[in-house]
C-alpha cells in the first residue's frame, strides 16, 4: 500500500495485459491503520518535597524521577517554575523556565531520568505547588508538583554579661539567635 493512505480496508484489482499473451487479474487487499496517539506516561512520582536549605546556602539537594513517552511525533518539552531547576540524565547543567529542556525522541520513544532542585538565591519563604510540566504535540501533558523552603539561619554572636574581663576572672558568655534582615 502507498504510504500515507487513509485508514481503512482496501481491495483492488490489477490487470496484467500484454499483446499475444493471456491477461491475468490479481486481486490485492490490505488494511491501513492510523498510527497510535502520542503518549507521555505518568512520571514515576507525581510530587516531590523536602527541597530545603538555609538562606544563602542554596541550591537544595537534588531529587530525581523517571519519565517515558511513546509514539511521539515531536520534541518532548519540560518546563518548570522559576523557583526550581531541572536537568536531564547525563547532564549536570540545570535549567529553569518554559520549555527549558527539549528531548528528541528516538523512534518516537523517550526514557530518561530528570533531576530537580530548589534553585539558589531565593528569599526566605515556603515554595509549594510549584510544577514541572512535560508536554509534546498531540500528547496529554503530565505534571510533577514540587515543594520546599528557604529558612532563616540563626546568627550567633557572643554577648558578655559583664564589661569587665580580667585575667583569672570568670566571665560568662551567652548566645542569642537572630534572623537575617
Amino acid at each position: 500500500m502507498k504510504s500515507g493512505t487513509i485508514a481503512g480496508t482496501y481491495n483492488e484489482n490489477i490487470s496484467i495485459v500484454s499483446t499475444g499473451a493471456t491477461s491475468i487479474n490479481v486481486i490485492c487487499s490490505g488494511t491501513s491503520t492510523n498510527p497510535p496517539a502520542p503518549v507521555i506516561y505518568a512520571p514515576t512520582v507525581t510530587s516531590l518535597s523536602g527541597f530545603n536549605y538555609g538562606y544563602g546556602n542554596g541550591p537544595s539537594g537534588t531529587q530525581c524521577f523517571n519519565i517515558s513517552a511513546q509514539y511521539l511525533i515531536d520534541t518532548l518539552f519540560l518546563s518548570c517554575t522559576p523557583e526550581f531547576e531541572i536537568s536531564a540524565a547525563g547532564s549536570n547543567v540545570f535549567f529553569s523556565g518554559n520549555n527549558c529542556i527539549k528531548l528528541l525522541p528516538t523512534e518516537g520513544m523517550i526514557n530518561t531520568t530528570i533531576y530537580t532542585r530548589l534553585r539558589s538565591g531565593l528569599n526566605v519563604n515556603t515554595y509549594s505547588n510549584e510544577k514541572i510540566i512535560l508536554s509534546s504535540t498531540g500528547a496529554v501533558s503530565q505534571t510533577v508538583l514540587l515543594s520546599g523552603s528557604v529558612t532563616s539561619i540563626p546568627v550567633i554572636s557572643p554577648q558578655p554579661q559583664s564589661i569587665t574581663i580580667c585575667a583569672g576572672s570568670n566571665a560568662r558568655f551567652f548566645s542569642k539567635a537572630s534572623s537575617p534582615q
